[in-house]
């Protein structure tokens, strides 16, 4: 099924002019093919409380990380709820293993070695979001039981000062192709790849708040002894952002990528209490895309505000471009780095 953009653009409005509204979510066709699809390492709609017990781990609190009916993808559902108050940091974690993970709770694909994976999620910022979480996503290698890792493909905020997103790609593996990390995050032997170029699409903006924005990423290995791995992020099926040429694991060839962690951790801790969710996790070993929708699709646009309050007159909705996920091939406007 062709995977398309949309655009929702103002009508006439009476009253003061609104910002644009935009589009919170397209309802999603009834059966997604995700948990069907051979390519498809994990899936989770957050719509079974039961499907969390299946993770690696869960750093989850009753009131600060936990599954809600108040905001979910397609407008039914749960989703994952993350709750920072002033000056949270750490508002909970879901981490996930599969393959050849050496630890013991592997969920999924058992044995297999994979070198190039496609993680999504749809992520959604309460209205008024302010500031730029540190973490993300990420995903990497567990070379062993003590969670040392050979390389972590990271999809970070890129600073407080920006509402933009980056790639920062890092490795365990020395100079001369031995594992060099003994315990997880460890910053004392990790070498780091680069973290620019910043994505262009301002994911954390105020005005970019209030709806569900579908954010994948994808890292491939390089051939053992070679500079050839690559490191992919797309918003809404668009290449925001991609890295050639890297060095993920030198000539190191022990394990495949074997985990996807979805973190809710702001450095800094938050400036107000505010609140993000996350649905519709895959996991998969080919381009994922944007939810797919029935052929005729519903579309739910964001609420109309108004500072004096005048009433929304119209708006109509405008197929933009054709998604970019279908070729995978990097816009040319794209940001773009090589190692």
């Amino acid at each position: 099924m062709k995977k398309l953009l949309l655009l929702l653009a103002a009508g006439q409005f009476a009253g003061a002019q609104p910002g644009v509204p935009a589009v919170d979510y397209v309802v999603p066709a009834a059966v997604q093919p995700f948990a069907s699809d051979p390519a498809t390492i994990w899936y989770d709609s957050f719509d079974d409380p039961g499907a969390l017990d299946r993770y690696l781990e869960k750093i989850s609190t009753p009131d600060l990380f936990y599954l809600t009916s108040e905001q979910a993808y397609g407008g039914a559902g749960l989703s994952l709820k993350g709750l920072f108050r002033e000056g949270t940091v750490s508002a909970g974690s879901l981490k996930v293993a599969f393959g050849d993970s050496p630890l013991a709770r592997v969920q999924a694909r058992t044995g297999e070695k994979f070198t190039e994976i496609y993680w999504r999620i749809y992520v959604k910022h309460q209205r008024g979001w302010t500031g730029n979480p540190a973490k993300l996503s990420r995903a990497t290698i567990l070379a062993g039981a003590n969670w040392s890792q050979a390389m972590i493909a990271h999809v970070w905020g890129a600073g407080n000062a920006t509402p933009f997103l980056t790639l920062d790609p890092a490795t365990g593996i020395d100079a001369a192709g031995r594992l060099a990390t003994v315990k997880y995050n460890d910053f004392d032997h990790l070498r780091w790849l680069g973290y620019k170029p910043f994505g262009e699409y301002p994911v954390f903006a105020t005005p970019e708040s209030g709806k569900w924005v579908s954010v994948e990423a994808a890292a491939r290995l390089n051939t053992p002894g070679a500079s050839d791995g690559t490191f992919r992020l797309w918003i809404d099926g668009r290449l925001d952002a991609f890295r050639d040429g890297l060095n993920w694991r030198g000539t190191w060839d022990e394990r495949g990528i074997n985990a996807v962690f979805l973190e809710n951790y702001w450095n800094d801790g938050s400036p107000v209490e505010q609140a993000r969710y996350f649905d519709d996790f895959v996991v998969s070993t080919r381009p994922i895309g944007l939810a797919r929708a029935p052929l005729n699709p519903e579309i739910v646009k964001t609420t109309f505000e108004s500072a004096d309050g005048g009433m929304q007159g119209a708006f109509e909705v405008q197929v933009a471009t054709a998604c970019e996920l279908e070729t995978g091939s990097p816009a040319p406007s794209r940001g773009k780095a090589t190692a």
